[in-house]
């Protein structure tokens, strides 16, 4: 698929967005499948493309040398990949995240407990692939006013950092949707004021968000909740009790899915009694 990305480009005079990409490609629905999205990474990690936000963003075919460079041997170590970078300043959020959720989730109405890991950076562990993998997973108690029982939620979060943000992100969260009650994408370092081209950065995210019910929080400080605003609320998926349970046996560590297990089963015999 990386030739075929590479051909569309060339074909069109070295940009389109991504839309016409995934209509060039005939991707069922338009939209991006994870072998597409990791053929687009793969290419922008060897700088046959580029990513460019704004109005005239899209993808970009990078013009490659006539001839190859003569390497020297004592030439300094390459820059990294982009998307190891990428994923490397991503994970000075993901502890800061969680210790807001776990401090402040309850906050909100009907929540009573809430258990969560980081779960991005798993290595090799066989975890269903890259795309599986959320961030965090969060696994919440609610108990509400008119309701003859207590909920189990199980939750993924995707973080990315504003200043790498495209729809992409929102892709990435709704693969999470099969193995998990609600997905959700979290947005952080997101500045106080957006100028005209974030603004419509910002707006594309939400509108593919809304349309596969993927909930969106954006922060200013991933340390402080006091910055976090729930732009977009999360809907339930259909995600099968075997998905969910299996998710949480492959990616969250015991003593997170013991405690949850214990406060729901004694959560359920306070109500019974």
């Amino acid at each position: 698929m990386e030739e075929q990305i590479a051909n569309l480009l060339r074909a069109a005079g070295g940009h389109l967005t991504r839309f016409q990409l995934w209509q060039g490609l005939a991707l069922p629905d338009d939209e991006p499948t994870q072998e597409y999205s990791e053929a687009e990474q793969n290419l922008v990690d060897q700088r046959r493309i580029e990513r460019r936000r704004g109005r005239n963003g899209g993808i970009y075919l990078v013009e490659q040398p006539a001839e190859p460079e003569a390497v020297d041997i004592d030439a300094p170590v390459q820059p990294e990949e982009p998307a190891a970078q990428e994923r490397r300043l991503e994970n000075d959020y993901y502890q800061p995240a969680l210790d807001q959720i776990l401090a402040h989730w309850t906050e909100q109405p009907g929540f009573t407990h809430v258990f969560g890991a980081v779960t991005a950076g798993q290595g090799r562990r066989q975890t269903g692939g890259r795309w599986s993998r959320p961030d965090l997973v969060i696994c919440t108690v609610s108990d509400w006013l008119f309701s003859s029982r207590s909920e189990g939620d199980v939750r993924t979060i995707e973080i990315k950092r504003f200043e790498a943000l495209d729809v992409l992100a929102v892709y990435e969260a709704v693969s999470h949707k099969s193995k998990a009650h609600y997905a959700y994408l979290l947005i952080v370092n997101v500045p106080d004021e957006l100028d005209d081209d974030q603004k419509g950065d910002l707006e594309a995210v939400l509108a593919v968000a809304g349309k596969h019910g993927i909930g969106v929080i954006a922060a200013r400080r991933a340390e402080d909740w006091s910055t976090w605003v729930f732009e977009l609320d999360a809907t339930r998926s259909d995600a099968d009790h075997q998905s969910i349970n299996q998710m949480l046996l492959d990616q969250v560590p015991p003593e997170v899915r013991d405690r949850f297990r214990t406060t729901l089963r004694e959560v359920a015999v306070r109500v019974v009694f």
